[in-house]
């Protein structure tokens, strides 16, 4: 006999905006738009903090986690275009691991010259190589954040005291933006790619 639920959190609500469509109902399905989403919630929750001079040390937690995971996910929707396009395997780098992942697209950025410097001065690739180095010393398995206590017992973030939150989120939107920059770039360089591929194709028609 079939268990029926008893919530209605997974039944339309009358109010349309409510009703996210996930899985194969129209749903984000790339690590890129999954990437957005937990950006996205980091900087709700860091403007809440900001704005309202309350919650800091209740929501630091979900904020640098979600930083964080949605950097992991940028990442690995960068890794799985670039391997796609160099045709090579994009499957064997579902863990973690920041500086890894990192190491191969910031070769590719800079072959393809997309490091250019900020109103600032410093280059795109500084600026990542930074913050990547930053996350990975202080959450470097992506479960620092996520529980208070680590596998074997130990207190988390037992040698920190403190986290900045708005200098945090003013690092995050520099990394948002570079990384979309990328994602521009990207796309045009895929598109150029087609481009050569249909000028060929009917140059030897």
């Amino acid at each position: 006999m079939e268990n029926k639920e008893k919530t209605n959190i997974f039944k339309a609500s009358r109010d349309w905006t409510c009703n996210a469509c996930v899985g194969h109902n129209g749903g984000l399905l790339s690590f890129w738009d999954m990437g957005r989403g937990y950006f996205k919630a980091a900087d709700v929750l860091s403007e809440y903090v900001i704005n309202n001079g309350r919650g800091a040390d209740l929501l630091i937690y979900s904020i640098f986690f979600n930083y964080r995971h949605g950097m992991e996910l940028y990442l690995k929707g960068y890794l799985t275009e670039i391997r796609n396009y160099n045709d090579k395997r994009a499957d064997d780098f579902l863990n973690h691991d920041l500086p890894n992942k990192w190491k191969e697209i910031r070769k590719f950025v800079i072959k393809n010259k997309w490091n250019y410097p900020d109103e600032s001065g410093d280059k795109l690739v500084d600026i990542v190589d930074d913050i990547i180095a930053v996350l990975s010393k202080h959450d470097p398995d992506s479960f620092h954040f996520r529980y208070h206590i680590s596998k074997s017992g130990e207190i988390n973030q037992d040698k920190l005291t403190l986290i900045n939150i708005e200098e945090l989120k003013l690092e995050m939107d520099k990394i948002n933006n570079i990384f979309n920059f990328w994602w521009f770039m990207f796309g045009r360089l895929e598109e150029e790619l087609r481009q050569k591929i249909n000028d060929s194709f009917y140059y030897n028609l």
